[in-house]
């Protein structure tokens, strides 16, 4: 995957298959939910994410300005993904959101499972399933950090016998 080096953003000239109907696909889903963050009580994992952002800052910011940073995170990723734009840097807002949003599973995990580590509640599996988005955001961002690691990606790669 080729970049052009006159491109501020460092687009790749060819994407992989689907790519861009994932990365549509995640920019929908970090937008509605961000905004539904703005907004009190519209959050299915509201005190989830509040409680998250409490227990990992050491309680510094309370449950109305946990919630609103967690949104507009959430915006911030969810307009980048859609314009497609900065996205070395929304790729690395989107790793450090999925870093935050497992970390419960260490941090809080009386929150998410019921018999640990088979049991969940609802809130253990909304973090769950945060495994597909990372698969879904390899997908997305690998082509933008490629040309930075280009020289460990070659030492890695097959010569032909």
């Amino acid at each position: 995957m080729e970049t052009k080096s006159s491109d501020v953003n460092s687009q790749p000239t060819n994407t992989p298959p689907g790519a861009t109907a994932i990365r549509l696909a995640l920019a929908y889903i970090y937008l509605h939910f961000g905004l539904l963050k703005l907004y009190p009580d519209f959050s299915p994992a509201e005190v989830l994410a509040d409680y998250t952002v409490q227990v990992m800052t050491f309680h510094m910011f309370d449950f109305y300005w946990a919630q609103k940073m967690v949104a507009i995170l959430e915006i911030v990723i969810g307009l980048g993904l859609i314009l497609n734009v900065w996205m070395r840097w929304v790729g690395a807002l989107y790793f450090f959101h999925i870093l935050a949003t497992l970390s419960p599973l260490f941090l809080i995990p009386e929150f998410l499972f019921t018999m640990p580590p088979f049991g969940f509640q609802v809130e253990g599996q909304y973090v769950i399933k945060n495994v597909v988005l990372v698969a879904a955001g390899w997908t997305v961002f690998a082509q933008y950090y490629q040309p930075l690691f280009k020289a460990q990606f070659a030492r890695f790669s097959r010569s032909p016998a």
